[in-house]
């Protein structure tokens, strides 16, 4: 087509609609609903002199089967493009500045619009709607949920699930058939008002349920996503603590970190806090644990020594109750998980001490002889005089 005939092509008033409206008539037993979302056209552009590019852009909006009623409050992505291979798209906005690829919610009682703007190259501007009808399903006359016979923590299960959905009438009219897909998929239609739908492994689904009476009357379409974590969190802390021996008064930092892949990180620690205990000599445990939000726990219990004897004394160089030449403030220093100076003088002979005693000059030599339980006993030996 010429420039010219184009120009011609657009002369007078441009008006395109597609209406918009519920789906009311009863669908076919077997009849599977598509997802083609209405769109309504609107012009409103003023052309640029000069400019070879007649064309309005191309806007698609979509993100939900507009087929169906839908629960009100349902959660779903807002989908939409604008392209124009000619001119090129200069910009393209949601009414609400929604942007593709949003998690939107049908908060209205009725129809809900969700328009698109696209601007092209040549200043052409084009609108594109989608039309969704939403209501309170207590407000329906047929009614559905899914029950997963099972409790969730944080809207995910630690557990397989064997849910069913359910559909009735408050006036007990009979349930003809149930249509219910996952994640997108083939709608399947069962007879009755009851059908099993297990989940058994972990993951994500989105399940999407809806029921018809005998009289063709059916429930609002419910959007349910089903959430299954089996797996506790992966969990890493300090090498060298488990089946390690430490000074007494060693300083070694505590940390936990965690992965989880589905649900998430809930907490992660070691439950003595962080610093590892070695103030009493002895064989020692702690505990590092983490969660998810599923509820999923992995415990990790680490056993250590801490070196040094019970109820040893200060030496001839220390004082009982002192401050000790080194200790940085009667606190033992060093840098966290490097050793540091022992609280006690473990290791060091005169640490023992001697309480109480008596000197004896026996014949060629000079002995101390210390009292008490575990005394230790130092002799000097001196050389006879000629």
């Amino acid at each position: 087509m010429t420039r010219g005939m184009r120009r011609a092509a657009l002369t007078g008033v441009l008006v395109a609609a597609i209406a918009a409206a519920p789906a009311t008539a009863a669908r076919a037993l077997d009849e599977v609903p598509e997802v083609q979302p209405e769109v309504t056209v609107v012009a409103d552009a003023a052309l640029a002199e000069g400019d070879d590019d007649m064309t309005p852009p191309v806007i698609t909006v979509g993100g939900l089967d507009t087929s169906w009623v839908y629960e009100l409050g349902a959660e779903f992505a807002l989908e939409y493009t604008c392209t124009d291979p000619e001119s090129g798209i200069v910009s393209c906005t949601e009414a609400d500045g929604h942007l593709s690829g949003d998690i939107v919610r049908l908060s209205v009682d009725g129809l809900n619009v969700f328009t698109v703007t696209g601007v092209n190259g040549a200043g052409i501007s084009w609108s594109g709607t989608l039309h969704v009808w939403a209501q309170i399903p207590e407000l329906v006359s047929v009614r559905a949920i899914y029950d997963p016979h099972r409790q969730s923590l944080n809207g995910w299960f630690d557990a397989p699930i064997y849910g069913t959905i359910r559909a009735w009438r408050d006036d007990e009219l009979a349930i003809r058939d149930i249509h219910y897909r996952v994640d997108g998929g083939e709608w399947i239609v069962t007879s009755g008002s009851e059908v099993a739908v297990p989940f058994t492994t972990e993951g994500r689904y989105l399940l999407e349920y809806l029921a018809f009476d005998a009289d063709m009357g059916f429930s609002t379409l419910i959007r349910r996503w089903i959430a299954l974590d089996f797996t506790a969190p992966a969990i890493w802390y300090p090498e060298g603590i488990d089946g390690g021996e430490f000074p007494r008064g060693y300083e070694q930092a505590l940390w936990a970190s965690c992965e989880d892949l589905l649900s998430g990180v809930y907490t992660c620690a070691f439950d003595e806090g962080e610093w590892l205990p070695t103030d009493v000599p002895g064989e020692h445990t702690v505990t590092a644990r983490g969660t998810d939000d599923a509820g999923n726990e992995v415990v990790r219990v680490l056993r250590y020594t801490v070196l040094g004897a019970e109820g040893e004394e200060p030496g001839d160089d220390e004082q009982p109750g002192g401050e000790q030449p080194g200790d940085g403030g009667g606190v033992s220093g060093g840098v966290s998980g490097q050793p540091a100076r022992p609280a006690t003088g473990a290791g060091v002979l005169a640490s023992t001490g001697v309480d109480s005693g008596v000197w004896m000059l026996l014949i060629g030599g000079l002995a101390l002889v210390g009292l008490g339980a575990g005394a230790t006993i130092l002799t000097r030996r001196t050389r006879l005089s000629s």
